[in-house]
C-alpha cells in the first residue's frame, strides 16, 4: 500500500450488537461499500464494490474488463473485528499522485479478476471529488455529526513519535 498526499484515510467503528449481520465479513462489506459507493458517487460518475474489499469508477472505453465497461479501483478497505465492535478501514484517492504507486510496488501476485492483468497506472484512478466535499459526504452517509472528544490521542501521539514517524518502519518492512 502506498499512501500519501491525495489519499483520505477513514475508519468505521460499529458496535456489534447493534448491527448481528454485520459479524459475516462478505455482508459487512457489501453494505459498508455499498454506503460508501452511494455517498462518492457524483456527476454521473458511479462508484460500486469491485472485488472483495475495493472501490472502483466505473465508466466507458478502453480497457474492457469482461463486461464492456472501464473498472478502476479508487478504495482499498480493510476489517478488523473484536469481540464487541468491528472497526472498518479504508484508503480514498482523490488527488494522489497514481505515478507514485508504480514507481513503489511491484505488480501483485494476487489479483482481483476486475484488475484483468492491467497495471497499476491502468488500474487505479482518483474519485473526482474535493478532500472537504468527500469528508462531507462520508460524514453525512453514516449519519457523523459530531466530533470525538474523548479519544487516545496521548497513546496515540506515542506511536506516532516512537513508530510511525520512524523511516525505518516505512522502508525497512
Amino acid at each position: 500500500m502506498v499512501i500519501g498526499p491525495g489519499c483520505l484515510m477513514y475508519s468505521l467503528v460499529v458496535q456489534l450488537d447493534a448491527r448481528p449481520g454485520w459479524r459475516r465479513v462478505d455482508h459487512l462489506h457489501t453494505q459498508v461499500l455499498a454506503r460508501l459507493g452511494d455517498a462518492l458517487s457524483v456527476n454521473g460518475v458511479r462508484v460500486v464494490r469491485a472485488g472483495t474489499s475495493d472501490l472502483a469508477i466505473i465508466g466507458d472505453g478502453p480497457p474492457d474488463c469482461g463486461d464492456g465497461r472501464h473498472w478502476r479501483k479508487v478504495s482499498g478497505n480493510s476489517v478488523r473485528f473484536g469481540r464487541r465492535c468491528v472497526l472498518y478501514h479504508g484508503t480514498i484517492l482523490y488527488r494522489f499522485d497514481l505515478e507514485w504507486i508504480s514507481r513503489l510496488l511491484r505488480q501483485p501476485p494476487r489479483e482481483p479478476g476486475y484488475r484483468a492483468g492491467r497495471p497499476h497506472e491502468m488500474f487505479v484512478a482518483n474519485v473526482p471529488l474535493e478532500r472537504e466535499e468527500m469528508i462531507m459526504r462520508i460524514r453525512r452517509a453514516w449519519s457523523a455529526d459530531g466530533i470525538l472528544q474523548d479519544w487516545p490521542e496521548v497513546h496515540m501521539r506515542e506511536l506516532l513519535a516512537s513508530r510511525y514517524s520512524q523511516a525505518a518502519w516505512h522502508w525497512e518492512r
